[in-house]
């Protein structure tokens, strides 16, 4: 997985635990290595090169992982910026408050999964990459 420190922590690579057998397979995300705590979660899908999100949360942490296909996530802190891949449930970003980020779906029927620590609340989005941070 590509290295994270350029965004200061603010982004982490969660483990996905993958467990494979000919039934198919199992996808594991473990909240409490991250000391997080889901209140909602819902699925984006899109066709291949859609862009999603293009915004930050000012208090709210999200985690994103790719269920099926292909995203590719930008991430923008503070003057900083990465493309990170996400690719079929086999990892998954942990971002933090203040990190604006967009989601560009690369492959045919591509699927995200986000995990959010706090309820919806439009007055926590901000649009303007880097307009989030004090």
């Amino acid at each position: 997985m590509p290295d994270l420190a350029c965004l200061d922590g603010k982004v982490a690579w969660v483990p996905v635990g993958q467990f494979t057998d000919p039934r198919g397979s199992l996808s594991v995300v473990q909240f409490d290595a991250q000391s997080f705590r889901c209140v909602r979660a819902f699925v984006v899908t899109a066709p291949a090169g859609a862009v999603r999100g293009g915004h930050g949360h000012r208090r709210g942490r999200q985690i994103l992982m790719c269920l099926s296909g292909a995203i590719d996530v930008e991430l923008r802190y503070r003057g900083l910026s990465r493309t990170l891949p996400l690719r079929d449930g086999s990892s998954a970003l942990l971002i933090e408050p203040t990190v604006w980020s967009l989601q560009t779906y690369r492959g045919e029927n591509s699927a995200m999964l986000v995990f959010c620590d706090t309820p919806y609340d439009p007055s926590d989005y901000f649009e303007v990459p880097d307009a989030g941070q004090s």
